[in-house]
C-alpha cells in the first residue's frame, strides 16, 4: 500500500466518522447519545494525555483543566442562558486561558518537578473550586 493510498483512507474514514458523529444525534436515542458525548470526552481526554507523554513530560492536571471546561459551561449556561453549541467555545476559551497561566510557572521546570508542579497547581484549582 502506497503511502498517498494510506493517507487517502484516512481522510476519508475520518471523514465517514464526523458525519456520523453530526447526524448521530437523529440516529440515536437520548440515553445511547449522552453515552457517546461521555465516551467522546474520555477520548479526547486520553489523547491529550497521550500527546503529553510522548513527548517526554508526564501532567498531573488534565483532569483539572478537563473540570475547568466543564465548570465553565455549567456556569455560563446556566448564568447567560446560552445554547451549549454557543457555550463550549467559550468554555474551551476559559480553559485556555486557565492552562496559560499554569504555563507560565510550569515552564521554569524541569523533570520530576515538571510533574510535581502540574500536580500542585491541579490540586490548587480542585481546592478553589
Amino acid at each position: 500500500m502506497s503511502k498517498s493510498s494510506f493517507s487517502t483512507q484516512i481522510v476519508v474514514g475520518s471523514l465517514v466518522v464526523i458525519a456520523f458523529f453530526i447526524a448521530a444525534p437523529n440516529l440515536v436515542s437520548a440515553y445511547r447519545l449522552e453515552l457517546l458525548t461521555i465516551f467522546l470526552i474520555n477520548v479526547i481526554l486520553a489523547q491529550s494525555y497521550r500527546l503529553m507523554a510522548t513527548t517526554g513530560d508526564w501532567t498531573l492536571c488534565h483532569y483539572i483543566l478537563m473540570g475547568v471546561g466543564a465548570y465553565a459551561t455549567g456556569i455560563l449556561a446556566k448564568s447567560f442562558g446560552l445554547p451549549f453549541y454557543v457555550v463550549m467555545p467559550l468554555a474551551c476559551c476559559v480553559t485556555v486561558f486557565v492552562s496559560l497561566l499554569f504555563a507560565i510557572p510550569l515552564s521554569r521546570t524541569i523533570g520530576f518537578a515538571f510533574f510535581i508542579a502540574s500536580f500542585a497547581l491541579g490540586e490548587f484549582v480542585r481546592h478553589v473550586w
